[in-house]
């Protein structure tokens, strides 16, 4: 359906006097623009985002438990104790973080699940090249 969609907006544009590609651009930036507004509403990817930003010379690696106190850190008790939307544990954390790695991907933050003797995560910022 959104290729469809994008070839309906490349035979719009020359009928409206625009370059090739304007339309999808502005379709892309929209979309963009959307999910970010998605996860700014949510604690658990907030939290993250700032987490990688701020350890982004070196990256961070390390078990679900551990990141989970450091993002309960940079919320505070008052979002970590208090909303539904918060994870409870680092299994909770772990499971939401794979939902939402898309949208965080495309806002930088790459997460990587491993599994060696133990659980580790992995958590790296690259600014994203939108934005």
């Amino acid at each position: 359906r959104l290729t469809e969609f994008e070839r309906w907006l490349a035979a719009l544009e020359p009928s409206m006097d625009l370059e090739p590609g304007y339309l999808q651009d502005l379709y892309h930036r929209n979309v963009h623009a959307s999910k970010l507004d998605t996860i700014t509403e949510n604690p658990l990817a907030m939290a993250i985002i700032k987490f990688a930003k701020d350890n982004a010379a070196s990256g961070w690696s390390g078990p679900p438990t551990e990141l989970l106190k450091k993002l309960e850190n940079i919320v505070g008790d008052k979002v970590s104790g208090r909303t539904r939307q918060w994870p409870q544990n680092p299994i909770a954390m772990s499971k939401r973080l794979k939902v939402i790695a898309g949208i965080l991907e495309e806002q930088g933050v790459l997460i990587e699940f491993r599994h060696s003797t133990k659980r580790m995560i992995d958590v790296r910022y690259t600014p994203p090249k939108n934005g």
